[in-house]
Formats: C-alpha cells, structure tokens, sequence
C-alpha cells in the first residue's frame, strides 16, 4: 500500500468508528504507532469512545470485548494453536473457514483473530495458552481475549487501524461479515468455561491457612491503581513471580503483571515488564501475601472462600479418599469398627480375628498385640532407609505401643493367646543358656584348679629357672567367657539391670508388661523433672550405640541401646500419672491403642490353621534372628560389633505412597494443632517407616520365599501409612487432646455448631463467647482466647472448620464450617437438636412455672 492509499484509509476512518457505533460495538482510542491505549481509564465502563468526532485524527480504534458482548481467539503460532486445540477436539481450520467466520487479519503469516459473540451476560475473563519452543522457552500459541476476573475489559485493534509493524491496516476477513458477528461456538466455550474453572482451584500456598487461587489473586490486584509507586509496582511483581515459580506458572503470572500494569498511565511496555521480570528471584522474600497486603491497603478485603472448595477430598495416586471430617463428639470417630484387616498383614488379621472371635477382645487390640508379640523376634540388625537419598537415616523393627482401656477389655487373655509361640522361643534361649552357664561354671573351676596348681609351682621353681616358669605359664588355659544371656523380653526391669542385659542382646529387646503404670511411677520424673533413668528410657527409642556414665561402675559402652514397649494402662491412671508434666516427649513416643469395650466370646476351638501359620512366622523370623545375632546359631566366637546391618530400601511406588502420607503428616503439623500433639506428629513418620518394615519381614515369614527380598513393595508401603493416617493419627489426637482436656472444649463447640436449627457456615469467636458463656465465661482475657484457639485447633484437624485469616492479622477471629458435617454426621446431628431442644422446652416449662407460682403468691 502507497502513502496514497494510506492516507485515503484514514481519512475513511471516522465514517467506520460511526459504523462501529451504530452497531452497539464499544470502542476505545489508539495512539499511532502503537496495539493499545495509553490512556488512564481506558479498560473501565463509561470511558469508551462516544462519537466519532471525539476520535484524533491519525488514531485507530480498539474494540472493547467484554463492553460489546465479544471476545476474540487471537492465533499467534498457527501451527501450534491448532495441535493444542485438538486436544480438546477443536479443529482451527474448520472454525476458520466457517461460513460465518468473522476475523481480523494484520497481513502476518501464521497470525489471525476470531471474533465472537459472547452468550449473554457472560464476560469470560482473558486467557493466553502456551507452548515450549525448539530452546525449551515458553511462548504463546493463542489467547482467549475478552476482561478480567475485575470487570475490567480486553481490547483488539479493529480495521482500518494501521499495524505497527508493517504498517499496513488491518482488514477484515472471513466469509461472515463484522456486522453479524457469530455466536460462541460450544466447544470454545466450554473451554474457556475450563480455564476458568482451573484460576478458581485453590491450590497456591500462602501465609494464611486457606490457599489462593488466581483469580482471588487478579481480584485482589483490582483494587490496586498500577499507577501506584515504583517500589510497590515492583513488589506485586515480585510477589507474582515467586507465586508463579512456585506453582509452576510463570506465565500466567507475567501474563497477569502486564495486564495489569498496561492500564496505567506509567506503563512503560513489555521491554520494561520483561527487564524487570528477569531480574527477580524466586527466593526474594516478596510472596503473595505481600500483595494482598498491599492490596488491603487500598479497600480489598479478602471474600469468603466456598466451603466446598476448602474442604473437598484428597485423592491418592490410587484414588483413595483420605480427608472425611471425624467424629468429635462421638470419640473422634475411633470407636466400632476401627479395625480394618486390609491395613494389616495377613496372617496377623488372621491371628486377630481369630482371637476377637474366641476372647471377645476388640480385634485393633488383637492386631496389635499380635504385632508386639512377633516384634522380639525381629532382630535390630533389619534397618529400613526410609528416603532414597539418605542413606545416614535408618529405622528399626522397634515400637512403643500403649494400650489404653478398662480392666474389662479383655487384654491379658488376649495378649497371652499370642505369646504362646514368643514363649516356646525364649524357652529355648533360656534352656540353651542353662546349658552354656553350666558349662561356664565348669570351666572356670578348672580354671581356678589350674591357676592355683601354676602359683604353688612358680612358689618352688627358683628365681633363676625362668625357663620352667615359662613353661608353667603357657600351661595355664585360658579363662573361659561369660556366655550372653540371650533374651527376647523383659519386664520389671531396672536400668542398670537393662543395661547389662542390652550389652548380651545387640539385637535389642521389647518391654512386655501387663501394666506400664510401674514402669512410669519407676521413673520418677513427674516429681522433680526428667529423672536421668527416664532420659535413659528416651535414648531407647533411637537406638543405636551408647554409653552410661554411671557413679559407681563407671562407664558402659552398649552396642544398641533399643528396646521395644507394649503393655496397658487405664485411663485414670494414666491421666493420673502424667496430668502435670507431658512435655518431656515420653508420651509422644507411643502409639496409642484405644481398646473398645469386650464382648462374650464364642465357645470354639482354637482355629488350629490360623495358629499354625502364625507360629511357623515367630519361628521364621526367630530362627532369623538367632543367625544374625551372632552371626552363627548360639555361638559366642563371632563378636557382636562386627555384625553388619541388613538395610531394605523401598521400591518406587511404595515411595511414592510414602511420600504421600508424609505430605499429609506435614501438613497436619502446620494446621494449628497443640504443641503436644505436634510433638508426637514429629514421631509418627519414623513410626510409619518401623511399622513398615516389621509387617515386611512378618510377610517374608509367612512366604515361602527363602531370602528375605531387600525391598519393601507398595502393598506393604500401603498397609502401613493407612494404618498411620486412618488409625494411628485419629486416635493420637484423641489421646492427647484429652489428656490437656481441651477435646471437652472441642466436644462443647463441635455440638454447639451441630445442634443448630439452621446449619451454620461460619462461625464467629464472639458467637462463642456470648453463646458458650457456660463452657468459657469464667476464662478471662488472653486464658479465654487460648483456650477457644486450641478447641479449634482440633477441630480443624479433623476437618469440621478452617481459619478465615483476614489481611494483615496473625490469627482467626472467625471459622468456615465444614457443610459435609451436617450430612455425614446426620444421626448425630439429629440426636444433638432433639437433645437441644428437650433442655429449651425444659427450661421454658421451668421459666412458666416459677411465673406461675410468683402471680400465685401475688
């Protein structure tokens, strides 16, 4: 096109922007030279073009999208933006070449825009969809172009306006015709309607409790003029780029900087956005909450998120369900049915339903007991590396086990059914070390005999005969060894007495006692602080080599110091015992066991199959054990520190699970829990790792495979952090939100929010406080906001609320409830209200009758 011609097309110019006018299109000024308006303003309703004369002479002319009811697909790499769309079954040529395309083309190849009618009332926020090149860089393959999640509108330059670049005008195209814009096809709206949906997830991790999402992050920027100062420009960038690296999308950040940013009348163009934005740092300090910080500063307060994005289910890589929000008022859900055999081996499920059935014990208690009763036998020489890296960091076949219920739970009968086998191997330690002690005691009187014949002989010999003496000397035998006293357990044990048993059995040993109660009032520590014994008892959770500094004898050096603990213990009592002191980390080293109550057992016989294969197991694995023991079976030449470790890895997939649950122990750490239940959170990953490694070696035992394989499976991986999260986890929250009596706190709130007649959504700390005057008036001041702050501490780790954490504040003043609750909890729900309103119509008939009786004696 000559000069001629140029000038002839703009001179035509204002007769199109009428055109436009007339047809209802919203138009916007163009400076020359330049793709889009400069102006302040220019994207907000009421500042589009008026009339024609109002249009520069020279200027093009955008159209306002999202004002006109249009949007555009704007083609910037064909070849790319067609293999994308047919992803999602668009075919770009075929929309292209439709009878009633209407499109814009700027003369450049592999380029062109379709343009729209939107369905009415719709105003789809702007999306640009990227592609990596031939150098791994990130570049645009086509953007949906129309506003923004603010009600702001996207603009494309309408013909005949001239391109920049080539200086050309743009034309219009397509078969249709400008006038008759089409409609939307499907597709592209339902995935546009997709992309959208994808902005909403809240998946972008933030400093308060609730993640964000992009579009509450472009609602946010709204409220921000991007004419504010250059260091707070250049703080929300920063804050977008270290969310875009963080969430693996850098260019929707960017893409969200710049059109902010392109909106002010100091917008400098991309060369300055893209300058400054290769200069940040992902590590730079600036995160997203500085910009809803900065955000705040300017009117935005942070919306009410939907209580069904907050609180919808986490699925695994299998597909299971993790979150399900537990049962507070009813014993967190731990109570009928919390046995699962799929979380357990099989012949240990096998073993425990077998025994529930006979006993009438709870089947968990049976499981576990089972678990503790194999447990001596698997030698401390089986180590698990629990990270694939790591080699430094190892667990052992060692756990600490408390059983926790009344006298009635039937767990001594329980406990001894399983240790029938336990019992026939330590019967045979004790008679094989029978055997060596009398053979020791011989060989030390013969010892004795002949050291007392070589000091008459070297009395006779003359000084001078050093030859005979010589002679005499090496005639001396040597003085026999102690044998080891082999063990599998003990009870009733002092430390220095454990000591000298450790030092015998490197292997380590397991603690099985009736009642732990003696064991803890033995240590002391509830009196004057940590006792030195019980920090001896500490170091035993670890393991490992260790030496004991003792007054009177000195120091021991002991090869492993580990041992293993499964006993039981009334509540009561427990309470009783630890109610003033559960922060020396004691407690938060036991699994708890919640033992429900017994019932009558069947009068049958003992399942002679079941039995069977669980004591061909505890054989297995104690033959194993005695092997590696000492390297040969009952020898004492081979010396226990040259023993070396068997260390099993995980396979890929069983990795993966475990990293799942340790995601899910991490997060349940950051949830705003009591520091006594995360304390004992820091301890259920290792925990994890042990329990997998036993159930490991007790199903190469019940195999028939000879090695035992140095590889821990998936299944096995699976078993273990299941029975971590869905058993483990539950009931040790449980056990200490009870023990500092806040569950009752918990309990008196979580029937509070359930028992409305109106389901709740939000619940408010002032609701609390005027409505549960009875729970926490006589609390005061900061004691009161304590104390409601660790209520709702349990109940948003079992999932009934989660913090709304307002810009700029530290904590909560208010909690989104969990809708699920009133649906999965129904029975409960409904026995809550009909409790409520039974005490209402009590004190209502209580209230009438004491006014009845006052006019009376009027």
């Amino acid at each position: 096109m000559n000069n001629t011609d140029l000038q002839e097309s703009i001179v035509q110019h204002p007769a199109s922007v009428e055109a436009y006018i007339k047809q209802g299109l919203k138009l916007v000024p163009i400076p020359p030279g330049t793709k889009g308006p400069q102006h302040k303003g220019w994207n907000q309703w009421g500042n589009e073009l008026k009339e024609a004369s109002d249009l520069h002479s020279g200027w093009g002319i955008g159209l306002l999208h999202s004002f006109s009811g249009t949007c555009a697909i704007d083609i910037d790499n064909w070849t790319y933006a067609d293999s994308l769309l047919k992803e999602h079954g668009i075919d770009l040529s075929q929309i292209y070449n439709a009878d009633d395309a209407v499109t814009i083309e700027s003369g450049r190849e592999g380029r062109g825009k379709l343009i729209y009618r939107l369905p009415f009332g719709i105003a789809f926020p702007s999306k640009k969809i990227h592609y990596k090149d031939a150098h791994n860089s990130n570049q645009v393959a086509y953007e949906l172009r129309c506003g923004t999640v603010t009600g702001l509108t996207a603009q494309d330059v309408l013909p005949p306006s001239i391109h920049p670049i080539t200086q050309q005008p743009y034309q219009w195209g397509g078969k249709g015709h400008w006038s008759r814009i089409p409609q939307l096809p499907k597709e592209l709206e339902t995935l546009w309607w997709s992309l959208v949906e994808q902005d909403k997830q809240r998946t972008i991790k933030n400093e308060t409790n609730i993640d964000a999402s992009w579009e509450e992050i472009q609602q946010a920027m709204g409220f921000i003029s991007p004419d504010v100062s250059r260091d707070e420009w250049l703080h929300i960038g920063m804050a977008l780029h270290h969310t875009g690296t963080h969430t693996g999308d850098l260019n929707q950040a960017l893409y969200i900087w710049n059109e902010w940013s392109q909106a002010g009348t100091k917008y400098q163009g991309k060369n300055d956005i893209l300058t400054c934005w290769q200069s940040f740092k992902a590590d730079n300090g600036i995160s997203l909450g500085t910009l809803f910080h900065i955000a705040g500063s300017y009117g935005w307060t942070r919306p009410i998120p939907d209580a069904s994005e907050l609180f919808s289910a986490v699925n695994d890589a299998s597909g299971q369900e993790w979150a399900e929000p537990l049962d507070l008022i009813n014993r967190y859900g731990i109570s009928e049915g919390a046995y699962n055999r799929e979380h357990w081996p099989e012949v240990i499920a096998d073993k425990a339903e077998e025994t529930s059935l006979r006993i009438g014990s709870d089947p968990l208690m049976a499981a576990w007991s089972g678990l503790a009763h194999i447990m001596p036998v698997c030698s401390d020489i089986h180590q698990v590396q629990p990270k694939k890296h790591s080699t430094d960091y190892t667990e052992r076949p060692a756990l600490w086990m408390m059983a926790v219920g009344e006298p009635s739970c039937k767990k001594s009968p329980t406990d001894r059914d399983n240790a029938l086998p336990l019992k026939s191997c330590e019967k045979e330690l004790v008679k094989h070390y029978q055997i060596e002690r009398e053979q020791y005691l011989a060989k030390k009187e013969f010892h004795k005999i002949k050291l007392d014949a070589w000091k008459t002989t070297t009395k006779k010999t003359h000084a001078a005969d050093n030859h005979n003496a010589a002679e005499t000397i090496s005639s001396i035998p040597t003085e026999p060894l102690s044998p080891a006293n082999r063990r599998l357990t003990v009870s009733n044990v002092t430390v220095e007495k454990l000591a000298d048993m450790l030092s015998d059995n490197t292997g380590g040993l397991t603690f099985l006692a009736d009642e732990l109660a003696a064991l803890f009032n033995s240590m002391g520590q509830y009196k004057s602080g940590t006792s030195a014994d019980q920090q001896l008892w500490l170091e035993m959770y670890a393991g490992g080599g260790y030496t004991i500094d003792r007054k009177g004898s000195g120091s021991t050096y002991i090869d492993n110091w580990s041992i293993g603990i499964y006993g039981t213990i009334q509540p009561d009592v427990l309470k009783g015992i630890f109610s003033k002191n559960v922060n020396d980390g004691l407690l938060q080293r036991f699994i708890i066991i919640y033992v429900n109550e017994a019932e009558m057992g069947k009068d049958i016989p003992v399942n002679q199959a079941v039995m069977q294969r669980y004591e061909r197991a505890v054989e297995r694995l104690f033959t194993d054990h005695k092997i590696y023991q000492n390297g040969e079976l009952f020898s004492n030449d081979y010396p226990d520190c040259m023993r070396p470790n068997t260390i099993y890895t995980l396979t890929d997939k069983a990795y993966d699970i475990s990293t799942i649950a340790r995601e899910r122990i991490d997060a349940l750490r950051y949830s705003g829990l009591t520091k006594y239940i995360r304390q004992a959170l820091s301890k259920v990953e290792g925990q994890m790792f042990r329990i997998a490694l036993l159930f490991h070696l007790i199903e190469w035992a019940d195999s028939e495979e000879i090695a035992i394989p140095k590889q821990i499976t998936r299944e096995t991986m699976k078993k273990a952090a299941d029975l971590t999260t869905e058993s483990i986890i539950p009931s040790m929250i449980k056990f200490h939100s009870e023990l500092m009596d806040s569950t009752s706190d918990a309990q008196a709130i979580a029937k509070y929010i359930i028992s409305r007649d109106t389901p709740l959504s939000v619940i408010k700390e002032r609701d609390i406080y005027r409505d549960m005057s009875s729970v926490f008036g006589n609390v005061k001041g900061n004691e009161r906001q304590k104390a409601i702050d660790s209520a709702m501490s349990d109940l948003i780790v079992c999932d009934w609320v989660k913090p709304i954490i307002e810009v700029g504040h530290k904590r909560s003043n208010s909690w989104i409830i969990n809708p699920k609750i009133y649906t999965s909890m129904l029975d409960t729900r409904n026995a809550e209200v009909k409790k409520l309103k039974s005490i209402k119509q009590k004190m209502n008939q209580s209230h009438e009758r004491r006014k009845q009786e006052k006019a009376d004696c009027q």
